[in-house]
């Protein structure tokens, strides 16, 4: 990985802490401290913290940072899911990749390598993409009706999330944190727009119940603490108790609305109150993480929601008003309509693995030029003025994939796939011909997987 590629890394992961991007503005010199949140949320988020460290420490924890790393001890070699995840990550092809990370997620155990900090890098890089594989898979699936595998993709997606969950260092922490937001928007567009039947929805909370881990944290905590003994290794980071806290409280909203879905497709009709789902749905009554209290639900005109009270402390009077910024609180809102919309082009996230300004060699460049000559954009994209696009190598040619369209606040999956030769722009599958009815059709050897496979 290069030096610019190590700062990207690093960099994404970083924004997964939002609270602690106001300390680059003029206005905030310094970085986010408890300080700055209300007190009722700090005492009740360090209380459960310290429970959690505590109760750790009393199970004995290992004497060195590399036995911390490796808690829970795999057994024979062959059941690390390490080695199946570096294979999905070296591997050539889309499909190939996916394979692996399939099997790998769906391993139980996991030693994650400590001491390289250039393995890390490497690694945590890998992980979040694999996390935005699963995303886009999942997005892919839903938009052409198969449910089984928007569910399957889902699945894998949180198994990938359990699997960092053991080796809690700072930096695999916030890359988790990271993935996680990728995931539990996918799971949220899933279920607002796709009817699932009882045993995918059960599938989907098993895997969420596994990537929940509260005490992931401290152990991030005696982690580092171990390296550094008679330090409080987070007291320049404060604000990650609250992140922490705020994770926590998404998984429980996603659980709580998969249990929701459950109750819902049994019965017909909405549960009066989260209560209504223990024990047949959930093993008990969830907890706002973020101050102890039971965690907020409402219905009203066809729609339910599902809240924490959020960093400020303030629990929300009307869920289903539309913020004046227009951003949601993502992470401690869910808000869900009771009657699906199953459309092939939902509003659903997008998490493209590269861009139209990717830095493309100067024949892909080209290839993309003559893609944007041929066919009609605007037809695909409604009038939008932004596509994003993706180009490689392919049988002595490029091959050219639209991932999705932008415009106005919202992406559109699109998938349309082209094949440059020779200056000439061949139609791949049914959309990009859709797209322009006088490009000539593909050679029959290369099909829409093998674009998508050269591309990524």
């Amino acid at each position: 990985m290069t030096a610019i590629g190590k700062f990207r890394t690093i960099l994404s992961i970083g924004l997964a802490l939002i609270p602690c991007i106001q300390a680059f503005t003029a206005e905030r010199p310094a970085l986010p401290t408890l300080d700055d949140y209300p007190k009722t949320v700090v005492m009740y988020v360090m209380q459960r913290f310290e429970g959690e460290r505590d109760a750790l420490r009393e199970k004995g924890i290992p004497e060195d940072d590399d036995g911390i790393v490796n808690w829970e001890d795999c057994g024979p070699a062959i059941n690390n899911a390490h080695k199946v995840y570096l294979q999905a990550f070296k591997a050539a092809t889309l499909s190939e990749k996916r394979k692996a990370l399939l099997e790998a997620t769906a391993m139980p155990c996991f030693e994650f390598p400590s001491g390289n900090n250039e393995l890390h890098l490497d690694y945590l890089g890998d992980l979040r993409n694999g996390a935005r594989i699963l995303t886009n898979e999942t997005v892919l699936c839903a938009a052409q009706g198969d449910t089984e595998g928007a569910v399957t993709m889902l699945s894998a997606g949180y198994g990938l999330l359990a699997h960092p969950a053991r080796a809690p260092t700072m930096l695999v922490y916030l890359t988790r944190i990271a993935c996680q937001g990728l995931l539990d928007e996918a799971l949220r567009a899933t279920l607002a727009t796709q009817k699932l039947s009882d045993g995918q929805l059960k599938r989907l909370d098993e895997a969420v119940a596994l990537a929940t881990r509260p005490d992931t944290l401290a152990r991030v905590w005696l982690y580092e603490e171990s390296t550094a003994p008679g330090t409080d290794p987070l007291d320049q980071l404060q604000t990650v108790y609250i992140t922490d806290a705020e994770s926590q409280a998404q998984l429980l909203l996603s659980r709580s609305a998969i249990a929701v879905e459950r109750y819902l497709l049994a019965h017909g009709y909405l549960p009066g109150s989260l209560d209504t789902l223990v024990p047949a749905y959930l093993p008990a009554a969830p907890a706002d993480p973020l101050i102890g209290a039971p965690m907020g639900y409402q219905k009203a005109n066809g729609s339910y929601a599902i809240f924490s009270v959020g960093k400020d402390g303030i629990a929300l009077e009307n869920p289903f008003e539309e913020p004046e910024d227009g951003v949601y609180p993502y992470r401690t809102l869910l808000v869900l309509p009771e009657t699906k919309v199953i459309t092939p082009l939902a509003e659903m996230p997008w998490s493209t693995l590269n861009l139209s300004d990717d830095k493309h060699s100067r024949k892909e460049k080209r290839a993309i030029e003559a893609v944007f000559g041929a066919i009609d954009l605007s037809q695909a994209c409604g009038g939008a003025n932004m596509a994003m696009l993706s180009a490689g190598p392919l049988d002595d040619g490029i091959g050219v994939l639209i991932d999705a369209c932008g415009g106005e606040g919202r992406t559109i999956p699109v998938q349309a796939a082209f094949w440059v030769h020779d200056k000439q722009v061949y139609a791949v599958n049914s959309w990009a011909k859709d797209l322009a009815e006088d490009l000539p059709e593909c050679p029959a050897h290369i099909d829409f997987d093998a674009v998508r496979d050269v591309v990524r």
